[in-house]
């Protein structure tokens, strides 16, 4: 072969890699414009009801076909996006994704929670695993024993919450999440929700969302955060998305992201070596500021959001000498509920009451509860035996005990900070403490903290 022919074909092999490269390109921005579309159409609650609760077919279909194809690191991107965009619930306002394509999602999440394993035992998860079996155990003796009612539906809830830990019992396989793809699809919900909010929210008698998942509309902030992205482009995700959920309404989501955010700043700092000095600086100006001066928010037009109504309260009512009152005062169903949960024999607290155990309430902690303003059911008002409890850690701890979960959130959340992740923790916070009620929950939040990158390209 002469030396011309040579050239030639390694021109025509560099024009063809180049092609190539080029029609990868294209078809990841096709795809990104895709489930763009689907997140913003997802949310079209007020115009295309009850299409949008369909939506999350567009990724499921997506999933399925790279499913076939092999490749799976890519489907299971599609199948978080799939579950991200499906509706449990609509409040009774809102159209919800027919149980049968949801629970279909669920069915494919756990099965990739397993599939993408190389099943060898982990060492790290065994003293959670340790101190859940604990805790069962002194559960089932506890209502074998005692006079702790059992619900079933909230058994079979817990079930499936010991299914899904078990899988990190077992080493995961290699693949990771493609962020940019998840980028896309939740950045399509977050402007269609902005779109929602300026354009198409009308009735405030009712949330602008009731979804379990709606906590992951921080993630775009949090990606670009991630990828230190402009910070033009942060500040407009970041007042975009606080500016959401404050329309949420959902007192939790708003407190919980400015705490985590607290939490992961303190962290940082205290890991940096001039970071220390900097924090006591910062604390002492807060000390010496004269709070009392500061414009109160409820004398401008902040308070019309509900979650901002809520840290209105706290600021008129923070000098209050009784903290107990004051609590009551900010919230009485949670405070009756961490009432009926402290009161309770103190190993019952540690361990939990066993799974599928409720509590009930003998003294009327609960008894000015109405059927419109609570998450409990008409069964549970009715009978004073209360299992579907607020918050986080009461709601599971209840069952599994407080050590169990402890030990969690400092696993999942506080250990990423100190590992100089601090959005890494600051996500998984946000799903842990606004998501895990839900089964959809429990599925996006072991999803992301088993196979989200911990190393992210800028």
């Amino acid at each position: 072969m002469s030396e011309a022919s040579v050239i030639a074909q390694s021109a025509n092999g560099s024009t063809t890699s180049i092609q190539k490269k080029h029609l990868c390109i294209r078809q990841q921005q096709l795809l990104s414009l895709i489930l763009f579309a689907s997140g913003f159409l997802a949310v079209q609650r007020f115009i295309l009801s009850p299409i949008n609760a369909v939506i999350c077919a567009i990724p499921l279909g997506l999933f399925a076909v790279q499913m076939l194809r092999g490749h799976h690191q890519t489907a299971l991107t599609y199948l978080v996006l799939a579950l991200f965009l499906s509706i449990d619930n609509g409040g009774g306002a809102y159209a919800e994704t027919i149980a049968p394509l949801r629970y279909f999602i669920y069915m494919s999440a756990i099965t990739m929670l397993f599939y993408l394993s190389n099943w060898r035992i982990q060492r790290k998860p065994l003293l959670l695993a340790a101190l859940l079996c604990c805790g069962i155990a002194f559960g089932g003796v506890t209502t074998a024993f005692g006079s702790v009612p059992i619900d079933v539906t909230t058994l079979q809830r817990d079930l499936i919450v010991l299914i899904i830990l078990s899988a990190f019992l077992i080493d995961r396989s290699s693949a990771k999440l493609d962020l940019h793809l998840i980028f896309s699809g939740s950045f399509g919900y977050l402007v269609g929700e902005v779109v929602n909010a300026f354009l198409l929210y009308r009735d405030f008698t009712e949330y602008l969302n009731y979804d379990s998942l709606k906590a992951f509309i921080v993630f775009p902030l949090i990606y670009t955060l991630l990828t230190r992205r402009n910070v033009v482009i942060q500040v407009i995700l970041a007042i975009a998305t606080l500016y959401v959920i404050f329309l949420y309404g959902t007192r939790m989501i708003t407190l919980s992201i400015f705490v985590l955010i607290a939490a992961a700043l303190v962290i940082t700092l205290i890991r940096n070596r001039h970071g220390k000095s900097l924090l006591g600086f910062v604390v002492a100006l807060i000390v010496l500021v004269n709070i009392n001066r500061i414009e109160s928010l409820a004398d401008t037009e902040f308070i019309q959001f509900k979650a901002l109504s809520f840290l209105v309260q706290i600021q008129e009512n923070f000098e209050a000498s009784d903290i107990s009152r004051m609590l009551a005062l900010l919230d009485p169903i949670r405070f009756a509920e961490h009432q009926l949960f402290f009161e309770r024999p103190i190993l019952e607290v540690m361990f939990g009451s066993g799974i599928g155990s409720g509590i009930y309430d003998a003294n009327g902690a609960l008894a000015f509860v109405t059927f419109d303003q609570t998450a409990f059911s008409e069964q549970e008002i009715n009978s004073s035996t209360f299992y579907n409890l607020h918050d986080f850690w009461i709601d599971y701890g209840l069952r599994f005990g407080l050590l169990p979960l402890a030990y969690l959130i400092y696993k999942i959340v506080l250990q990423e900070m100190r590992n100089n992740r601090p959005w890494h923790g600051v996500l998984f916070g946000m799903l842990l403490l606004n998501t895990t009620f839900a089964t959809s929950g429990l599925l996006l939040t072991a999803l992301l903290v088993r196979f989200l990158p911990r190393t992210i390209e800028k």
